[in-house]
């Protein structure tokens, strides 16, 4: 397996606000947060013994909440 360095954020995760799990499957795999003006979706990606690491985008509101809006629709769409 390769390995990858990972790198200091700029920002302080800890003074961000998680506004929703949007999947959850025996923990939290893909949330979303914000900070300030920018919202961050972090995903799950892997753990070991000590760590969990996940891999954090940063996303623009609008086109994610009509993503989100339009998967929403979709999935009701299909379940019909």
């Amino acid at each position: 397996m390769n390995r990858i360095e990972g790198f200091a954020l700029p920002f302080d995760i800890t003074k961000m606000n998680r506004l929703v799990d949007l999947i959850y499957e025996n923990g939290t795999l893909l949330s979303l947060y914000q900070s300030a003006d920018d919202y961050y979706l972090f995903c799950w990606a892997d753990c070991d013994d000590h760590n969990n690491r996940w891999m954090i985008f940063r996303v623009g509101f609008e086109s994610f909440t009509q993503l989100y809006l339009w998967k929403a629709n979709a999935t009701r769409f299909v379940d019909q």
